[in-house]
C-alpha cells in the first residue's frame, strides 16, 4: 500500500518496507498486576548539578493516561538545563522527555491506545480548543502547555515515587529517563509496528526541532539557499530537513570539525569554522545576496548576530535554541528596514499525531537519514557520564533499556 503525504508545503510520497535493525526494540514479556509496588531505575535529580541512577516504585497511569515501558529516550541539552538548574523543574525530578517504548498500562478513559502499541512521547500537548489550537498552532497551546511546566501531571498531581514512597516530580509529563514513564494520552503517538524505537526516539523531541523548523515553521522553498549554525542534534536534523526539502546551498557553521564531517553527511553542501573564517562573507560568497534562511541551533547572542547578519534582504532567521530562559538579543533598525524576519519554532511546530507517522514513513523509506544524528547508545547507568561530556559527541545521545524480565 503506498500513502501520499503533504508535510506543511511539501508534497512526499514515502515508499514503504525498508527496515532497521534494532537490537534493543524486544516485546513486553513481563506483566505487572494493578497495585503492585515493584522498582524500576530512573533519572534522579535531588539538587542541580547532580543527577543519580535510583531505584523507584513502578507508577500506575491515572485517568486519560497510559504507562509505557520504555525502549529508548534520547537525552536533550533541556535535560541538563533541568539538571543545573537553567530550567524551572521542582526538585526531586525524574528526568527525560524524549521517549519511545510500548504501551504497557493503559489507565480508564484513554482511545486509540492499547497495550502492546509502538508509541512516541513528545512534550506537545494540545487540548483541541484554545485559541491557540484551533488557529492550528497546537504547540502554543493555552490550555496544556503550560502544565507541562510545573513538574507535575495534568491534574497537578504526581505518579511518581521513590522506594521510601517520597514523592518525585514530572519533567514535561513525561520522565521517560526510566524503565517505565506514565504519560498523558495527549502526548503518545501510534508509529508502525516494523518502527525501530532505538532509532525513531529522537523524533519526539530534538529531530523533531529542527525538521519542523525547516518544513512547518520556515517551509523553505526548494532552491533555497540555508543556513545552520550549530550542528549538534537539533541542527543536524535541520540539515536534513533542507536536503529533503531541495535546498540548493546547506551551509553549516560549527567550530567543531567532527560536527562538520557529520553534517557533511547529513547532506550539507558546504561547511565553516566561524572561529577560523568569517560566516558572514562566505554567505554573501555562496550567494551573491545572504542566505534565504538561517536556523540558529547554537542560542547564543553572538550567533544570533551572525545569523542576522548572512541573511539576505527580506530573508529569515529561525530561532532553535536557549541557554537559559532570560537570555535576549537585539535587533537593528536596519533589518528590520530591510525586511529581515526574526522568528522562533517551539518544539518545531510540528502536528505530532499527523506529522510523526509521515516522518517515520519517511525514514524507513530511506528518505530521510537519522541515524547519523545519533552519536551513541548508552545504558541508563552511564547517564551521569553521558550528561557530564555531551558536547565532545557530535549528534544525539540515545539511552537504551535492556529487555524485560521474563
Amino acid at each position: 500500500m503506498r500513502r501520499e503525504y503533504d508535510v506543511g508545503h511539501l508534497h512526499l510520497d514515502p515508499d514503504f518496507g525498508l527496515h532497521h535493525p534494532c537490537t534493543y526494540d524486544i516485546p513486553i514479556t513481563r506483566e505487572l498486576k494493578k497495585g503492585q509496588i515493584m522498582p524500576m531505575k530512573a533519572a534522579v535529580v535531588r539538587e542541580h548539578g547532580t543527577v543519580k541512577i535510583e531505584e523507584v516504585q513502578i507508577p500506575e497511569p491515572g485517568r486519560g493516561e497510559v504507562r509505557v515501558r520504555m525502549v529508548a529516550t534520547g537525552l536533550c541539552q533541556t535535560d541538563v538545563m533541568v539538571c543545573e538548574g537553567g530550567f524551572p523543574a521542582t526538585l526531586p525530578v525524574v528526568l527525560g522527555h524524549e521517549g519511545a517504548g510500548v504501551v504497557d498500562s493503559v489507565g480508564p478513559g484513554v482511545t486509540g491506545l492499547a497495550i502492546g502499541d509502538k508509541v512516541l512521547m513528545t512534550i506537545v500537548m494540545c487540548c483541541g480548543y484554545c485559541f491557540q489550537c484551533e488557529r492550528g498552532d497546537g504547540e502554543l497551546c493555552e490550555t496544556l502547555a503550560p502544565m507541562a511546566m510545573t513538574s507535575a501531571m495534568l491534574d497537578g498531581t504526581v505518579r511518581l515515587h521513590d522506594s521510601a514512597g517520597v514523592e518525585l516530580h514530572h519533567s514535561f509529563c513525561q520522565s521517560s529517563l526510566a524503565e517505565f514513564a506514565v504519560v498523558p494520552q495527549e502526548v503518545v503517538t501510534k508509529v508502525r509496528d516494523d518502527a525501530p524505537l532505538d532509532l525513531l526516539c529522537v523524533l519526539a523531541c530534538g529531530a523533531t526541532t529542527g525538521i519542523g523548523a525547516v518544513l512547518r515553521r520556515a517551509k523553505i522553498e526548494a532552491g533555497a539557499h540555508v543556513l545552520v549554525v550549530g550542528a549538534g542534534g537539533v541542527g543536524l536534523a535541520a540539515v536534513a530537513a533542507a536536503r529533503l526539502a531541495g535546498a540548493s546551498t546547506i551551509l553549516v557553521s560549527d567550530p567543531e570539525v567532527h560536527r562538520r564531517d557529520v553534517a557533511i553527511n547529513m547532506g550539507a553542501t558546504h561547511t565553516i569554522d566561524p572561529l577560523e573564517n568569517d560566516l558572514v562573507a562566505k554567505a554573501f560568497e555562496l550567494t551573491g545576496r545572504g542566505m534565504d534562511y538561517a536556523f540558529d541551533a547554537a542560542g547564543a547572542a553572538s550567533t544570533f548576530d551572525q545569523s542576522l547578519a548572512a541573511i539576505r534582504a527580506g530573508g529569515e532567521v529561525v530561532l532553535l535554541a536557549i541557554h537559559a530562559l532570560t537570555d535576549a538579543v537585539s535587533v537593528p533598525v536596519l533589518a528590520m528596514l530591510l525586511q529581515k524576519r526574526v522568528t522562533g519554532s517551539s518544539q518545531g511546530s510540528i502536528k505530532p499525531h499527523t506529522d510523526l507517522p509521515i516522518l517515520v514513513d519517511l525514514v524507513m523509506s530511506g528518505k530521510l537519514a537519522l541515524e547519523p544524528l545519533i552519536a551513541r547508545r548508552v545504558g541508563l547507568d552511564e547517564l551521569p557520564g553521558a550528561m557530564s561530556d555531551m558536547q565532545k559527541h557530535p549528534g544525539r545521545t540515545v539511552v537504551v533499556f535492556p529487555p524485560a524480565d521474563v
